[in-house]
């Protein structure tokens, strides 16, 4: 059997099978709240020139195929009513700020609950007594004002948990990121809810439970302030919120299923170029014989 061939024909098997892991998890995420569909980019491995002819043409082929990465589908997914207040969409572009194991992460899954915070300090004015907690353990964080020049939420911090300070009879987050409550106070540091946008999320590292992590290749969408000042929703490009709502995953079944048999039978190829290969070779020693 050749080896080039059967190089070549490997190469496109495992990098089909890779590509079916992304298609997999796309459809086991269809339903998971602010997921968004990935997609598989090939490129051309290292291409071998062996000569040029007198007429310009280049004896050169290539060595098969790898993954130039995986990038994210991230259009908007369906946004559904839930009658929950704590629940938070993004309607446009943008994520929520929260705290997560010490560390500001990023995220489109707005699925809040009000409870206790784990961390609450009687002696912080600045402590809030009930927070915005995901079911990961994640708190939305919060700004104290808005910058009139730039429209970004100012004075956001690792420790600035959106809250209150008792348990609200009501409470109300409007469009433009405004907390507001009844029968409780909106701690001062954590008036507003803001969007953060990125110039290049795909550079964002995934973490568990649809968070994200910037790298030293993100671009953070500017507007003057600084990394860890998200814009007020509705500014500077940046989504509004949606109270009482969550945003779905954008994966379209239909599209999925398409690529996976598509997939599929770019396997099945790339297997038969393999037995066609070997049924050459045994060609050319049956000649030999």
């Amino acid at each position: 059997m050749s080896r080039g061939s059967f190089n070549l024909a490997v190469s496109g098997m495992l990098i089909q099978q890779d590509n079916m892991s992304v298609i997999g998890n796309n459809i086991a995420n269809s339903r998971t709240t602010g997921f968004k569909s990935n997609k598989m980019m090939f490129m051309e491995e290292f291409v071998t020139h062996s000569g040029q002819y007198i007429n310009g043409t280049h004896n050169q082929y290539g060595n098969g195929v790898k993954s130039s990465g995986v990038v994210s589908d991230w259009g908007a997914g369906p946004i559904e009513g839930t009658n929950t207040a704590s629940n938070l969409a993004i309607a446009g572009d943008g994520f929520f700020p929260v705290a997560y194991q010490n560390t500001i992460y990023y995220t489109r899954a707005g699925d809040f609950a009000l409870v206790g915070n784990p961390n609450y300090n009687a002696a912080d004015p600045n402590s809030p007594a009930y927070v915005f907690m995901r079911p990961n353990g994640a708190i939305l964080l919060g700004g104290q004002t808005v910058d009139t020049a730039t429209r970004q939420i100012t004075g956001m911090s690792i420790n600035s948990y959106v809250g209150f300070d008792a348990a609200p009879s009501s409470y109300e987050v409007n469009p433009g990121g405004l907390v507001s409550a009844i029968g409780a106070n909106v701690i001062g540091s954590s008036k507003y809810i803001g969007t953060q946008r990125f110039n290049n999320p795909d550079s964002l590292q995934k973490i568990e439970g649809g968070m994200y992590k910037p790298t030293s290749l993100t671009s953070y969408g500017s507007g003057g302030l600084g990394a860890e000042s998200p814009s007020q929703p509705g500014q500077n490009g940046a989504g509004t919120l949606m109270q009482g709502s969550l945003e779905q995953s954008n994966v379209d079944l239909v599209t999925e299923f398409t690529n996976m048999i598509i997939t599929q039978r770019a396997f099945q190829a790339n297997s038969k170029t393999i037995t066609t290969s070997d049924e050459m070779l045994q060609t050319v020693m049956n000649i030999k014989r």
